[in-house]
C-alpha cells in the first residue's frame, strides 16, 4: 500500500528530477495494478490508513479461515480499483477500530 500527499509541493522545495520520479513512479504503480491512495492532511491519512490495514487483514484472515486445513495458501497480489474515487471513510469499521472501542 502506497500513499501519496497532494498539497502542492514548490518544485524549487523538491526539485524537478525529484518530481518526476514520483510521477513515474505513481504511474507505474497503476499500471501495475498496485494499491495507492492519496491523502492532504496528516488526519485524513491516519484514518485511512487505519482503517485501510484494517480491512486488508480482515480479507487476508478470511482467505485463511476458508481454507482447509493444512492446504496451503497462494501468494498473490492484491489489486485496487485506482479509477474509482470511493471514500476510505464510507468503509465500516474495521477490527482496529472496534479494538480502540
Amino acid at each position: 500500500m502506497f500513499y501519496f500527499k497532494t498539497t502542492p509541493v514548490s518544485p524549487v522545495d523538491l526539485g524537478l528530477d525529484q518530481l518526476g520520479a514520483i510521477s513515474k513512479f505513481r504511474t507505474k504503480l497503476k499500471d501495475l495494478g498496485g494499491l495507492y491512495r492519496e491523502f492532504s492532511s496528516i488526519e485524513e491519512f491516519r484514518n485511512n490508513i487505519r482503517r485501510h490495514l484494517s480491512t486488508t487483514v480482515q480479507k487476508w484472515k478470511k482467505k485463511i479461515d476458508d481454507r482447509p486445513i493444512g492446504e496451503p495458501i497462494p501468494a498473490h497480489r492484491e489489486i485496487a480499483d485506482v479509477t474509482q474515487n470511493n471514500s476510505i471513510e464510507e468503509e465500516e469499521e474495521g477490527l482496529i477500530d472496534l479494538r480502540n472501542l
